[in-house]
């Protein structure tokens, strides 16, 4: 096992002093950095490619002796370790020559490690082949010392701010950074809003007659938050034995009359069509007679369904109109309901509306169809979801509160919206602008002024106070204190936050 293998072990006690940090504790930690004078320092080279970050480590590689290297993968689009999987390495020397080696399989979660033996002290070119990958990342300067002494003597090169976060730690706290880069701000306008159910996603289930809320054959009435499906019966009206006892005699009546009716307007289209055949009336009567038995027809179906359960009856059915949850009840069973009267509520909130205000003087820079960013309070997500473009957008201003409503449809099914929740809107504006664009995730607050952290080398971050411009939800224009193409953490930039209070990067470099 090789000195740097062995070493590595100090990670769980660097993973403990963060873990404390995290849960509030003031005193300090043990420095697991810190080792005897005796211990050569650990050299460190980072490379990032398109979608691996790829980190070695070494105690000095002297010419001609074997030496252990031991090689981080960090999968950049997840800040996971990569687990599986064997890395091709290539060391090239100024004067060409090449010593091909291979790493069959991780020692341990997102670890690799080769002992080298390169024949001369020089400047070697290092290429790592990393399975997944579409590209071969270059580490292209590693020094090789002529004697030991030198090597001893070889100082880490980093920040003399430098905070250090062990790979281990990243990989465990989900720290994840990524490049920064000049895009396309644009500015937004923020306005309240409500979350609401389209009218064909909230109903409320009514009787037509009056009667007695009696139980179906299968069920009792519906609870609430119990899920029902479109043509479900879910409670019977039976009606009184008089007073509305009438109107059922007169239901039961109307549909004998209907169906007699349709009887007559059958045989009379049939009369009249072997008339016409036989030259005997005109043409006309048949669709006279057609018009009639369509008549009869509706009437009688009118009818038809009042006594059958559906309307008026002996006993009435009410069935869910949509599938949806019940979440208001109005009456029990036995209660008696007047005609008209609620019964069940039921609200499908797989859908749901965003309506926003816009203030009047905001509406001249918007555009015709406005982009949204939708921001939940208390949501501890990245700032904002996108949900496109808005269904309506009001043609008129409201005279009381000189606003405009505008309304977007937005998916709902995984329930974190509650119809008449409120809910804030970012608008996209006619203006943009090319700046340095961080995620607002990438911020933190510092005593009252935002900070952002810029990773250095693959173990090494440093603090940068930062001036903001826009901000939109989700993004954020920086004016002053990071470049375009710097990496900055733009996932759990609070654990960086904590090693920066708790822990110092030791200046000889980072210890296993």
């Amino acid at each position: 096992m090789s000195k740097i293998r062995t070493l590595r072990g100090l990670t769980a006690l660097a993973l403990l002093s963060l873990t404390a940090l995290a849960a509030g504790c003031s005193s300090p930690a043990p420095d697991a950095h810190d080792h005897a004078h005796d211990e050569a320092p650990v050299l460190q080279e980072t490379v990032w490619g398109s979608t691996h970050e790829v980190l070695i480590e070494h105690a000095g590689l002297v010419a001609g002796v074997p030496g252990h290297v031991l090689v981080h993968v960090t999968d950049l689009r997840t800040g996971r370790p990569l687990t599986e999987g064997s890395l091709e390495f290539r060391w090239q020397s100024p004067a060409g020559r090449i010593i091909d080696q291979t790493a069959a399989a991780p020692v341990h979660e997102g670890a690799w490690e080769i002992e080298a033996t390169l024949p001369s002290a020089d400047v070697y070119s290092l290429s790592i082949t990393v399975p997944g990958s579409p590209e071969t990342l270059i580490i292209p300067m590693v020094r090789i010392y002529a004697n030991a002494e030198v090597a001893f003597h070889a100082e880490p090169s980093q920040p003399e701010d430098a905070i250090s976060l062990l790979k281990e730690q990243q990989w465990r706290l989900g720290v994840r950074s990524e490049p920064i880069l000049h895009d396309t701000f644009v500015h937004r306008v923020k306005v309240a809003a409500t979350v609401e159910a389209p009218p064909e996603r909230r109903v409320i289930v009514t009787t037509s007659v009056s009667g007695r809320v009696a139980p179906t054959a299968e069920r009792a009435i519906p609870l609430l938050g119990e899920h029902v499906s479109a043509g479900e019966v879910l409670a019977v009206i039976q009606a009184p034995l008089s007073g509305d006892a009438s109107d059922l005699a007169a239901a039961e009546s109307e549909h004998v009359r209907t169906r007699q009716e349709l009887s007559l307007a059958e045989a009379e289209l049939a009369r009249s069509k072997a008339l016409v055949a036989a030259d005997a009336a005109p043409a006309r009567r048949v669709e006279e007679a057609e018009a009639r038995l369509a008549a009869a027809t509706a009437a009688h179906d009118a009818a038809h369904r009042l006594t059958v359960g559906d309307g008026l009856g002996p006993e009435m059915k009410l069935r869910s109109p949509i599938d949806g949850v019940v979440v208001a009840v109005a009456t029990g069973l036995g209660e008696f309901v007047e005609a008209g009267g609620a019964v069940i509520t039921i609200l499908d909130p797989s859908l749901v509306w965003i309506r926003g205000w816009i203030p009047e003087a905001s509406l001249i820079s918007l555009p015709p169809s406005p982009e949204a960013i939708l921001d939940i309070p208390g949501d501890p997500g990245d700032g904002g979801e996108r949900i496109g473009r808005p269904i309506f957008l009001s043609p008129e201003l409201d005279a009381q509160s000189r606003t405009a409503s505008v309304v977007y449809a937005v998916d709902n099914r995984s329930g974190r919206l509650r119809v008449g929740q409120a809910v804030g809107l970012g608008l996209e504006t006619l203006r943009r602008e090319e700046s340095v664009v961080v995620p607002s995730s990438a911020l933190v607050d510092e005593h009252g002024y935002p900070v952002v952290f810029i990773q250095t080398g693959g173990e090494t971050f440093i603090k940068r106070n930062v001036t903001l411009g826009g901000d939109d939800g989700q993004l954020c224009v920086v004016t002053e204190g990071v470049l375009a193409g710097e990496r900055v953490v733009v996932n759990s930039a609070w654990a960086v936050k904590l090693a920066a209070a708790g822990t110092s990067a030791p200046a000889h470099g980072h210890t296993h």
